[in-house]
């Protein structure tokens, strides 16, 4: 009797395993997938200076990473893709991407960087020094200063929005963004507070891969590397 139980609670477990595989198996079948990939090296990038909604240039290997960017993200063969406006992610990745692949280029306003106001293109000490507060830490509660900056509240509102926008669409979706509003995003999809979304490192040109569905998201794969893209296609 003994080893009959066993057997039956053994077959009960096999059931109870193959229902769930099924159960994941079917989720996966209506998930979508969503690349959100960090545009290239800029000039304030490699001087460690604020950079949000304003254009700078691309270091040569900025240059460099987009091209790699771009041949990733066809790799990849997306549904769509998304982008900031701001041109080193639009122009320099997103545009030339979507123009090879043959596929739509989205142009949304919402994903575009947090407005440092003030501090765009200042370094840390330069701020410090000019008496300047910071959008967190010690200071946060004198941002914005007087010549401008979006509020933390503003900014995560709006890649909010946008995320769970893009939660609901189908197929596969690559967004091309910023370091912020990276974090941004993913603080949306998974539920994070402000003080810990900045324990995201987010690195140029890396991807990070999420399994979406309405009101569910969940990071499969994160700062991957552009060349290494086409392992994913199959997922």
């Amino acid at each position: 009797m003994e080893d009959q139980k066993r057997v039956d609670e053994a077959g009960e477990e096999s059931l109870m395993s193959a229902g769930m595989n099924a159960a994941f198996a079917a989720e996966d079948e209506r998930s979508s997938k969503i690349l959100v990939m960090r545009h290239g090296q800029t000039e304030f990038n490699l001087d460690h200076r604020f950079l949000g909604c304003v254009d700078a240039p691309l270091t040569k290997l900025g240059e460099e990473q987009s091209r790699a960017a771009v041949a990733g993200l066809v790799a990849w063969k997306p549904d769509r893709v998304i982008t900031s406006p701001l041109l080193r992610a639009r122009v320099a990745i997103a545009e030339p991407a979507a123009r090879e692949l043959g596929v739509e280029c989205i142009v949304d306003d919402r994903i575009k960087e947090f407005d440092f106001g003030p501090l765009e293109g200042m370094a840390v000490d330069e701020a410090i020094a000019a008496g300047l507060p910071f959008p967190w830490g010690e200071t946060a509660s004198s941002w914005p200063p007087a010549g401008g900056g979006e509020t933390m509240p503003h900014f995560l509102a709006r890649a909010a929005e946008a995320a769970h926008e893009y939660e609901r669409l189908k197929g596969r979706t690559a967004v091309i963004a910023h370091g912020g509003m990276m974090r941004a995003l993913f603080s949306a999809w998974l539920g994070l507070d402000v003080e810990k979304f900045n324990h995201f490192i987010v690195d140029n040109v890396r991807s990070y891969i999420f399994r979406a569905q309405p009101g569910f998201v969940a990071l499969e794969h994160a700062s991957v590397e552009p060349d290494l893209l086409e392992r994913y296609v199959a997922e």
